[in-house]
């Protein structure tokens, strides 16, 4: 993902609408402390093979309402728009 600038900017934007709703329960957190995080997470688990990939192998239920739809839940109790992270959401439910 960090190799194609599309998807590494894509990556950016969501750590930064979750980084706001974080910020809004209360949490600290900067953008780009977020975004160097899960770009050292994406390198260390290049290889790996993700749960929600191997939930989608298996024609098993993915954690996307739980990671990523929460995020959009809170933002939206928050007045925030979370456009990447609803994509996101509705791209791996449509799969």
């Amino acid at each position: 993902m960090l190799e194609n600038p599309i998807l590494e900017n894509i990556v950016e934007k969501i750590c930064k609408e979750s980084t706001l709703v974080a910020n809004k329960r209360g949490l600290n957190l900067s953008h780009n402390d977020m975004f160097n995080k899960t770009k050292q997470v994406i390198q260390y688990t290049a290889e790996n093979y993700s749960s929600m990939l191997q939930s989608f192998q298996k024609g098993k239920k993915t954690e996307i309402d739980s990671i990523n739809g929460k995020i959009v839940e809170i933002g939206k109790q928050h007045g925030l728009e979370l456009t990447m992270n609803e994509l996101l959401v509705y791209c791996i439910k449509s799969i």
